[in-house]
């Protein structure tokens, strides 16, 4: 059987082929009862629009990339593995493939966006972990080519993000281990060159600094965002001779691999030392003990950076050119809180403890 093509349509309605192309788009010149009548009889007509013949007429790729950094840059974070099914489900929604790249080096990472630029194999670009000097996004405005960042970008650098407050988002654990009576608090973190380390570690600091502690230099450690530098910095940790009691960690695969160096050494992570995370991905309400952390909303960072995105393919003036999201703290028993969890309908965990555990409710922690 023939396919029908836009040709049939227009003879059907009596209409020019540009009409019925403009009303299927939903051209605001096309009054709204045409475009009506134009998106009934194709429907019933089995039309399906040629895609990659609205492509080529767009000069388009169809396609969105994103190129992982290098190890040396994320750790194989466990964060950007959830993030990534989420995006990709969204461009799926808009029928546009979801081109990923993995870099092994710093090299490679640049020769990726530089074919995938040249050979206009995409059409912008996803760009995780902004850095505080990013090439990334000084060659993508160089080149032209429309970019958003998951995590917080510069002002200078002009790029339009989604991130949550990672610095109020810090205030609150380290307010929250303060309130169970933990004085010597550890952090481990990640690269300078990363504005999610910046950030977190700014929060870390002046959790502290409102909590009326002090921070010592002893107790920070430099990870990657892996499970592996998670277990290594807490080795270092526990090989001091008065190590900390309570351990914040950048993200949650760095705390997974904490809680592992840990239990090697017999210690019990939530009873012997305090341990939270960050992302709340989905490993970490089935570690052991489960993981006190951070919660990232991934499905909603993802809706809004392809929103984004597509805006910026469209060149339609932007109502917003970033959005912050406020943390959710979720707490389990890595922290020491004998809690009891129950699940609204969205998803979000609404947790209580017993009052010699703690005696404020998460909305009172976020107003803190």
């Amino acid at each position: 059987m023939a396919r029908t093509t836009l040709t049939d349509v227009a003879k059907a309605l009596g209409l020019s082929t540009t009409t019925v192309s403009r009303a299927l788009a939903g051209y605001p010149d096309v009054s709204e009862a045409t475009r009506e009548r134009v998106r009934a009889t194709a429907q019933a007509m089995g039309y399906v629009p040629n895609r990659q013949a609205q492509l080529l007429r767009r000069k388009r790729a169809g396609a969105v990339g994103i190129v992982l950094p290098p190890t040396s840059a994320t750790g194989g974070d466990l964060l950007l593995s959830e993030w990534l099914v989420r995006v990709s489900a969204v461009l799926q929604a808009y029928e546009l493939d979801f081109v990923v790249a993995s870099a092994d080096s710093l090299g490679s990472e640049q020769e990726i966006y530089r074919r995938l630029v040249s050979g206009k194999h995409v059409d912008g670009f996803l760009a995780p972990y902004p850095r505080v000097h990013d090439w990334r996004l000084d060659f993508l405005k160089r080149e032209e080519v429309a970019v958003v960042a998951f995590g917080r970008s510069q002002p200078e650098d002009h790029v339009p993000f989604v991130s949550l407050d990672d610095k109020k988002a810090m205030i609150l654990l380290v307010k929250h281990l303060a309130r169970l009576g933990h004085t010597q608090i550890g952090f481990i973190g990640a690269s300078e060159e990363l504005l999610v380390q910046r950030d977190r570690w700014m929060g870390f600091k002046e959790g502290i600094s409102q909590c009326g502690l002090e921070l010592n230099s002893d107790f920070v450690q430099e990870g990657d965002m892996s499970c592996a530098g998670g277990y290594f910095a807490a080795e270092s940790l526990l090989a001091l001779q008065h190590p900390p009691t309570a351990i914040v960690c950048i993200n949650d695969a760095t705390a997974l691999g904490a809680m592992r160096a840990l239990r090697q050494k017999g210690l019990r992570p939530g009873k012997d030392i305090a341990i939270t995370g960050f992302d709340d991905i989905s490993l970490a309400s089935y570690a052991s003990p489960p993981l006190t952390t951070i919660h990232q909303p991934l499905e909603e960072i993802a809706t809004q950076l392809v929103g984004m995105l597509l805006q910026r393919f469209e060149k339609t003036p932007e109502m917003e050119t970033s959005w912050v999201l406020q943390p959710t703290l979720i707490i389990r028993q890595s922290c020491g809180c004998d809690v009891s969890m129950r699940q609204l309908a969205s998803g979000v965990h609404v947790l209580t403890a017993s009052p010699r555990h703690l005696t404020s409710t998460v909305e009172e922690f976020e107003n803190a």
